[in-house]
């Protein structure tokens, strides 16, 4: 039976004193979902005319992302409810679901997408009579260097490699001087970094302090990189 407004319907079909009966909605009206209440029963001995059938308006929630670069290593992901979605890109975005008038939403970042940070405004509130669309995720590019100091370095040839956990790429800088020192990568946060002394300067020795661990909000400065002279020990064997 198809409906088309509001008011009283009756089924073409008749039924019989002791026949049961079940009433669902097979199609919904587009934007709404419809509930039907005393849906089922067994008829006695005159016509039924209590079923009821409530529409509730349909509403969609989303809004916009700003700022997340192509090939991302990661996605955004947002949580709203018990539901989890991946965003891969900036522009427009609508969730999963719909919701009805009076409903409450509620939406947050779950998972940053590495090498950014992204923010949420407009992400809570009630469904009234209309799509939610004005939920903004404002992402920015979250890179950090990584460097420190080198104390000591009166020698030549001294070389540092730098590695990564993404990919296990390596970065080979050769010092020159005493003084800092940064490497030229830059990092997300998250992403952890490890350095080790490629080849020591002629006639010292160098050590590393704070050579490792995770980048997190600001840039690493802390690696040392300490040189002392080295010295050979020999003489002669008589007899």
């Amino acid at each position: 039976l198809n409906i088309t407004d509001n008011g009283e319907f009756t089924f073409n079909s008749k039924v019989a004193p002791g026949d049961t009966y079940s009433v669902r909605v097979d199609e919904p009206p587009e934007g709404q979902d419809c509930l039907v209440y005393n849906r089922s029963g067994k008829v006695a001995d005159s016509d039924i005319t209590d079923v009821r059938v409530v529409c509730h308006n349909e509403y969609t929630l989303g809004g916009t992302v700003t700022g997340l670069g192509e090939n991302l290593q990661s996605n955004l992901v947002v949580q709203y409810h018990t539901t989890s979605t991946p965003l891969k890109r900036s522009g427009p975005f609508t969730l999963h679901g719909t919701y009805r008038s009076g409903d409450n939403y509620s939406v947050t970042i779950r998972y940053q997408p590495k090498g950014h940070f992204c923010e949420i405004a407009n992400g809570s509130g009630t469904f009234t009579d209309h799509n939610i669309t004005d939920i903004e995720i404002s992402c920015s590019d979250n890179r950090h260097s990584v460097g420190g100091r080198v104390v000591g370095l009166t020698g030549t040839g001294l070389a540092l490699i730098l590695t990564t956990d993404y990919h296990n790429e390596q970065e080979i800088k050769t010092i020159d001087s005493a003084g800092e020192f940064t490497f030229n990568r830059p990092f997300p946060s998250g992403e952890s970094y490890r350095v080790y002394i490629k080849t020591q300067p002629s006639g010292q020795l160098c050590r590393l302090n704070n050579e490792s661990g995770v980048v997190e909000d600001d840039d690493i400065s802390n690696i040392e990189v300490i040189c002392e002279n080295s010295y050979s020990i020999g003489g002669e064997v008589f007899g």
